[in-house]
This record gives structure tokens, C-alpha cells and sequence, in this order.
């Protein structure tokens, strides 16, 4: 299948986020379009909810810090729900963040929530950073990247009571090879 041509109208960019401390590393879009994540050398990831409006204009807002990390996070990632954001740092960790909307069982507008869900802590080596995260379209997985020239693979299993959003485990899966 032939990919489709993009065409940039307008060499214009149509917003400016600005809150972090450091430079910004890494940046993701949610799978709707209506959030984007970004990590910082600050130690932290914000989320910023991003509204265009009737006129084209769009608007953004920060509706997050997240502050888990304790050094750099190199990247970001939303799960293929939206319901889960990964973040990977040089302190050595991949931390795991729930969202829910805000409202009528989490269907509502917003953002309602975020709770860090898991830390996920296998690239634990002396000067190890996690480099890059990403999730399995189905969301069964994540991978993690590191400085050390290996990927880590996680399972996940996602469980709940009252429509809450938990990871009951992630588990590092395969064998590791040396060659």
C-alpha cells in the first residue's frame, strides 16, 4: 500500500508548551490526539492536555507533573488505549502511570487521575539508563531500551475492581544472551 504525501501548508508552528526546567528529551501523543506527554532532564514528565478550537486555533494546558523520576527521562509513551503513560530515566527505571478521565466513571472530560501503577526496576545495573520505552499495539507489553545494549520485555497484566486501572504484574520474560 502507498503511503499518503503530507503537505506542511505553513511552516508556522500553532503553539509553544513551555514548563520544564531542563531540556526536553522525548514527546508523545496519546492515541486521541487530545494529550501530549514530554520528559525532561528536570526529572519529570508533564502531561498537557491539547485543545484546538472552532477557529483552528489550539490551546494547551498542563493538567500534570509527574515527579516519580529521580534523574533524566529519556522517553515517553502511551499505551494504545490511552489509559497507560511509561517513562524511561536514567535512573535506571521504567515508571508505570495510570490515567483516568475526570467524571462519570472516567468517561467524562479531562484528565481525573494519575497514579504511578508499577516501577519497573530490571535495567538496575551501575550506570544503567533507560533509553526508550514502547508499548504492544494490544498493550500486553512493554519494552525497554537501555545504555547497555539490551531490551528488556515486560508483560503486563492489567486488572481492577470499579473499572480502576492496576497493573497486578509486570514481568521481565526471555532469556538474556551473550555473544
Amino acid at each position: 500500500m502507498r503511503g499518503k504525501r503530507v503537505v506542511v501548508e505553513k511552516e508556522d508552528h500553532v503553539c509553544t508548551l513551555t514548563g520544564h526546567l531542563g531540556a526536553v528529551f522525548s514527546v508523545a501523543f496519546s492515541p486521541d490526539g487530545r494529550y501530549l506527554a514530554s520528559g525532561s532532564d528536570d526529572s519529570t514528565i508533564k502531561l498537557w492536555e491539547i485543545i484546538r478550537g472552532e477557529s483552528g486555533m489550539v490551546k494547551e494546558r498542563c493538567v500534570a507533573t509527574l515527579s516519580g523520576h529521580t534523574n533524566n527521562v529519556w522517553s515517553v509513551a502511551f499505551s494504545g488505549d490511552g489509559r497507560h503513560l511509561a517513562g524511561g530515566s536514567s535512573d535506571e527505571t521504567v515508571k508505570l502511570w495510570a490515567i483516568t478521565r475526570g467524571g462519570n466513571g472516567g468517561e467524562g472530560n479531562g484528565a481525573g487521575g494519575i497514579v504511578c501503577v508499577a516501577t519497573l526496576s530490571g535495567h538496575a545495573t551501575r550506570t544503567s539508563y533507560v533509553m526508550s520505552v514502547a508499548f504492544s499495539g494490544d498493550g500486553r507489553y512493554l519494552a525497554s531500551g537501555n545504555d547497555d545494549k539490551t531490551i528488556k520485555l515486560w508483560t503486563l497484566t492489567v486488572g481492577g475492581r470499579g473499572g480502576a486501572v492496576a497493573v497486578a504484574e509486570a514481568t521481565c520474560i526471555g532469556r538474556t544472551q551473550t555473544t
